[in-house]
């Protein structure tokens, strides 16, 4: 995978866009999945990732909800830059109607089962600002430009403000009073943390706006 991801690089100027990391779990209807015949232990699990991240710096890699609250917590320190949270891996969890299942025919069985508002509060309670941006797909970031941005460390540049914005949103629009708190503590310290006076100021501002009910804001 690393020496594909190596060619990718040099061949097309652009690697992989994430990698993820889903060890097998139990799965109704595949018995395979109950007793796998090559088990990844915690320790060789970890280090994988660690290896992964020193090897493909730019990547985003994702671990889900088949993994528990502690290795996933653990997970972020070794490189995991995206996780999913209150997932239903059913056909059908997210009707339109909202009628929720019994979880036994999922897709694999979930080992973190916190609801969304506790996951992102716990993130921001090990000091991590949780993000919901997708502003490089919409402003053409991607494939080699990206790689540029990336590879450079620039694109923190526009990931940290625009992070801090859409924390806002959710914060406003979604998060319980006990998140809340947390995360506008955080926002106040993470916007102490943008060297750029200009672009400081404009996130001030931005967040100003959120406040006033404007959305989808982004560098």
């Amino acid at each position: 995978m690393l020496q594909h991801s190596q060619h990718l690089d040099k061949t097309y100027g652009t690697g992989p866009h994430t990698i993820s990391f889903p060890r097998i779990r139990p799965a109704t209807g595949t018995p395979l999945s109950e007793n796998p015949p090559h088990t990844v232990g915690d320790e060789d699990f970890k280090k994988l990732v660690a290896v992964t991240r020193c090897a493909v710096p730019y990547t985003g890699m994702i671990i889900s909800t088949r993994e528990g609250q502690k290795m996933r917590s653990e997970l972020l320190k070794l490189g995991i830059s995206q996780l999913s949270a209150a997932s239903s891996t059913e056909v059908g969890s997210y009707n339109a109607e909202g009628k929720k299942t019994d979880g036994s025919k999922g897709q694999f069985s979930l080992f973190d089962h916190r609801p969304l508002d506790v996951v992102v509060r716990g993130l921001m309670e090990e000091g991590y600002v949780p993000s919901w941006c997708t502003a490089c797909y919409r402003l053409g970031r991607t494939g080699e430009a990206f790689m540029k941005w990336a590879k450079s460390g620039e694109i923190h540049n526009m990931c940290h403000p625009n992070a801090i914005q859409t924390l806002a949103e959710y914060l406003i629009d979604y998060a319980s009073p006990e998140t809340q708190k947390v995360g506008w503590d955080l926002i106040s310290k993470e916007i102490q943390k943008i060297t750029d006076p200009a672009r400081r100021k404009q996130t001030l501002q931005r967040i100003d706006r959120i406040k006033k009910g404007e959305r989808d804001l982004y560098f």
